[in-house]
């Protein structure tokens, strides 16, 4: 298992990667891009982001903050997001989001969760499973998966079995 503790920004960041790295350095990417150099990395605060590449599960996803699960959809890989889980003695697990999503596509998706948690939080001190659990999934299922979506609900239980 990697364990990428900080990424050049000095981001306090934790990514627990089982066999995804690909996945991982899309983050890291991302984070690096010109858009969150203007967005000091202090300014996110601690995030917790684990991925698993199967369902064994070996990178604790559902213990992040942010989750990625590698699932299998009809012979292709797709990723499951998981909001608002802490190994902490907080403990808890994250909750499905809504539909998976193809490898191109989740670092798109975890950019949009921090934005939406950037502009969501009471104050800069208040940290992503703070405002998580304040906010619950709606404002990040309506920013990743359109008011549309958002409105009708999307079915955790029957979305887990039909990924």
């Amino acid at each position: 298992m990697e364990n990428l503790d900080r990424t050049a920004l000095d981001t306090p960041l934790v990514l627990i990667v089982e066999d995804k790295p690909e996945i991982a350095e899309g983050v890291r990417d991302l984070l690096q891009h010109a858009r969150y150099r203007t967005v000091r990395a202090e300014d996110i605060g601690p995030l917790r982001l684990n991925i698993s590449g199967c369902i064994n599960a070996c990178g604790h996803h559902h213990a992040g903050n942010i989750g990625i699960l590698g699932v299998d959809k009809k012979g292709t890989e797709h990723y499951q997001i998981t909001l608002g889980g802490s190994p902490k003695e907080d403990a808890e697990v994250g909750d499905i989001l809504g539909p998976s999503f193809t490898a191109e596509h989740v670092p798109g998706a975890i950019e949009t969760i921090i934005g939406t948690y950037m502009k969501s939080r009471k104050d800069k001190q208040e940290t992503f499973l703070q405002a998580y659990r304040r906010l619950g999934k709606a404002p990040f299922r309506e920013a990743l998966y359109g008011p549309e979506k958002s409105k009708r609900g999307v079915d955790a239980e029957s979305e887990a079995s039909n990924v």
